[in-house]
């Protein structure tokens, strides 16, 4: 028996020499064995032989065994308390100090021979008994998974006891460790059990992961543990993962063929979300880290890459996408960038997107009974309303469910030039309605500035879509026109603004036009100034009892212009106009005034009294034909006479055109009149009259007229039962379409001849420039130069006009080859 060293169980308070044993260290003998038997070589700071003890355990020291045979009598009976999970009589910390000694004295062979040949014993029996409960049910996995876990833990206390021999013995003889050995041992005693115990060990485990996939959780435990056994093993690659990856692609094979055709692209979608994400908890429940990614790559091609047509198919991204969907078309895109699909995620919804645009665009060509009704008016603010919605929803599928890839961005744009620009009179359409709708968002005045703006952005964002952006143009200018004459924009600012806009889009030579029509007006309220400034030209107006205001425009810059075709007027109106032409041609001799009546605006009183039509209404309407006039007009009517008795008749003053207050004027001589009548004294078109006379009774507030019409003839008279709240009212301006037939016939007439210009300026630039091409060279470059697009007849048209103005001639000896003429 060795010499152990006196130890002295001190007290927390005890001190040696004065100074407190907290200070020194702690020695920890239990891991000092060796040391522990010569003082000599412990530590200076305990040199003193006064040390703590942790872990002293005190009571009868056990009998150390006389020679290797009862020695090994005792490891024996240890090792089966540990395997029968029964109390040791021997604390292992004792064994472990026999095992250190018997290594010591040069038995590390036979306690290694000892420790297999035990625990290869203790195996067996485990083997056993599993073996004993072979059956393909989950009964047997439970068998082995317990078997399993039960070695597991005996071998770490017994590892704990043979920690010596495995430090200075197996480690130095050996590459392999104890675990090792006995990991190999059961993998020896495992396959001496033939290949059914491992066919129904893979059976069993199989079963239970198919069962685990269909929510069945119980069997968990058992699969973790056996999989980590097999790994332990190093066998999971050779007998399981194979089998295990084969049975889970004729799982999701099955399943997905199923689920596919039952299922939405939405609901199946997140399915194999979720399966994978379910298979990648599983993963990490289960498998080895180098079996996951082989895996999910499976399941991947199974439930995704195998139906790719399904998840992408057209009809379904489109009612994702118009139904704002992001987060379900988020999920498309992520699962087929995990199968690298996302090309034909993008065409397919690019395919999508021009699908959703030409059945809008489809809907122009069939009138809603709104339309029929009310004209196109509602028709247009319905059409760019869902156009816009449209945009808004493309938009938020590339920036929320797209991650805002750069390709899908692009592939969205062409689809929607496309279906802009694929029908030229649907585009055409598309354009008009557009600038109607800029006009009624710069006549508003109720709307918050941050919503008109909003809008005014979804217009240009349409707009760069377009090819026609001539027509544009015009359709804008047109409105910009009336707004800007009529006094009706809601804020310089944001007309300012809008024209900017075009400007950075289109360029300067766009807006020149729009930017010179601001100056006119600047430069009318200066004329303005000097006419009631000069005192003869005040005089006359004076003598009226009217507020005058005319608009000069220059004609090459607005786009409106004299009608052939001139409203009668009164007197009153016809004087203004030839007095302020004389103050003008006075100050600009070398100018010529026309005048445009139509969009002439005036203020007329009204007091409807009965019996007394001729009173009805006094007011005068001089406006300018060419350069609209602004008339306000308020007279005092004499006092009513009535038949009935005495009271007060309320005057109303109305805001109207000058056609509809001249018309109102032809009621003070008759109570009623017939249309040819009224198409008599004004020399107004029938669809212009019907226009201000619609205007004049549909609307219930401000209802001057009443209609009556038969067979024979139509006729308005005035409703003396008007009555209301408001004293001033506006006379709402009824269009019969969104732009009149005449006014949409010019405007095509004025890009037709624009474009006749650019496509001569275009050809002879190139060929001043090449100075000889060929035909086909010189329509594919012409093409590309023009900022529209262009039917090769017409520009093959356009060269033969130039061939005719000399500007170019045919090669004689070609005739395919055109020359340009200095």
């Amino acid at each position: 028996m060795p010499s152990w060293p006196r130890m002295q169980k001190l007290g927390k308070k005890s001190r040696v020499n004065g100074r407190s044993l907290k200070e020194k260290p702690a020695l920890d003998l239990t891991k000092m064995s060796s040391l522990a038997r010569d003082a000599s070589r412990w530590p200076p700071e305990f040199s003193e032989f006064s040390v703590s003890i942790q872990g002293l355990r005190t009571g009868e020291p056990q009998p150390w065994p006389e020679t290797f045979k009862e020695c090994e009598k005792q490891v024996s009976a240890l090792m089966g308390d540990v395997f029968e999970e029964r109390r040791p009589l021997r604390n292992r910390h004792a064994l472990s100090l026999m095992v250190e000694e018997l290594v010591l004295q040069g038995h590390g062979p036979q306690l290694f021979s000892l420790f297999v040949s035990e625990i290869d014993s203790r195996i067996s029996n485990i083997l056993s008994r599993i073996y004993a409960s072979l059956s393909p049910d989950l009964t047997f996995l439970h068998a082995i998974a317990e078997g399993w876990a039960a070695f597991r833990r005996a071998l770490h206390v017994i590892l704990q006891v043979f920690s010596y021999l495995e430090r200075h013995y197996v480690a130095y003889s050996s590459e392999v460790s104890l675990v090792d050995v006995s990991e190999s041992l059961w993998l020896n005693q495992q396959k001496c059990l033939g290949q059914q115990f491992e066919a129904v060990l893979l059976h069993t485990l199989l079963q239970a992961i198919q069962l685990h996939r269909s929510g069945d959780t119980t069997r968990e435990h058992d699969v973790q543990v056996v999989t980590n056994m097999l790994s332990s093993l190093g066998i999971y690659h050779d007998i399981f993962e194979q089998r295990f990856l084969e049975a889970s692609a004729e799982f999701y094979t099955k399943e997905s063929a199923e689920l596919s055709s039952a299922l939405s692209v939405d609901a199946y979608s997140s399915h194999a979300e979720r399966r994978l994400r379910e298979e990648d908890g599983r993963a990490s429940l289960f498998l080895v880290e180098a079996s996951r990614q082989p895996l999910l790559d499976l399941v991947r091609f199974h439930l995704i890459g195998q139906h790719v047509d399904v998840l992408s198919a057209v009809p379904s991204l489109r009612s994702l996408a118009e139904a704002r969907k992001t987060a379900e078309l988020g999920r498309l895109y992520t699962l087929l960038s995990q199968v690298d699909k996302l090309d034909v995620l993008r065409l397919r919804f690019v395919e999508a997107v021009r699908d959703s645009g030409l059945h809008l665009l489809a809907q122009l060509q069939e009138p809603s009974e709104a339309e029929k009704k009310d004209g196109k008016e509602l028709k247009g603010k319905e059409f760019t309303a869902q156009l816009f919605a449209l945009k808004d929803a493309h938009e938020a599928a590339w920036f929320f469910a797209f991650n805002r890839n750069p390709q899908f961005s692009l592939g969205i744009k062409e689809a929607w030039e496309k279906f802009l620009n694929h029908d030229v009179e649907a585009s055409r359409k598309v354009t008009r309605f557009l600038a109607k709708r800029c006009d009624s968002l710069l006549r508003e005045t109720k709307s918050a500035g941050e919503d008109i703006e909003a809008e005014l952005a979804n217009v240009m964002v349409i707009f760069r879509y377009l090819d026609c952006k001539d027509y544009f143009e015009e359709f804008y200018r047109t409105d910009l026109c009336k707004r800007l004459l009529t006094g009706k924009s809601a804020s310089d600012d944001a007309e300012k603004a809008m024209v900017q806009k075009l400007k950075d889009e289109c360029g300067q030579q766009y807006t020149h036009k729009m930017e010179s029509m601001f100056k006119d007006v600047h430069l009318s309220r200066q004329t303005m100034a000097l006419f009631n400034a000069d005192a003869a030209s005040q005089e006359e107006v004076a003598k009226t009892g009217l507020v005058f205001d005319v608009a000069t425009c220059a004609a090459g810059t607005w786009p409106q212009s004299a009608s052939a075709e001139q409203m009668r007027l009164p007197a009153v109106a016809a004087n203004l106009q030839q007095l302020f032409s004389t103050f003008y041609k006075a100050k600009h001799p070398g100018r010529n005034l026309s005048w445009i009546s139509s969009l002439g605006a005036c203020e007329v009183r009204a007091t409807f009294t009965v019996n007394r039509p001729s009173n009805f209404v006094e007011a005068h309407l001089p406006t300018l034909s060419g350069s609209p006039m602004q008339v306000e007009d308020e007279q005092e009517d004499s006092s009513p006479v009535s038949s009935h008795a005495p009271r007060a008749w309320p005057d109303y003053v109305f805001k109207v055109s000058e056609p509809q207050a001249w018309i109102l004027l032809l009621f003070n001589g008759r109570d009623s009149l017939t249309v040819q009548e009224i198409a008599e004294a004004t020399a107004l078109g029938p669809e212009e009259l019907q226009r201000q006379l619609l205007a004049l009774y549909v609307n219930k507030a401000t209802r001057i007229l009443l209609r009556q019409k038969d067979e024979n003839e139509e006729r308005y008279s005035v409703n003396f039962d008007f009555q209301s709240k408001l004293r001033r009212m506006q006379v709402s301006q009824i269009q019969l379409t969104s732009h009149p037939k005449e006014e949409i016939a010019k405007v095509e007439a004025r890009v037709s001849q624009d474009r006749d210009h650019q496509i001569d300026a275009c050809i002879v630039r190139i060929m001043k420039t090449r100075k000889e091409l060929r035909h086909n060279l010189l329509i594919a470059e012409v093409s590309s130069q023009l900022s529209f697009k262009c039917d090769p007849a017409m520009l093959k048209k356009r060269i033969e006009a130039l061939i005719h103005r000399e500007y170019l001639k045919r090669d004689d000896a070609d005739h395919s080859v055109y020359i340009y003429v200095a």
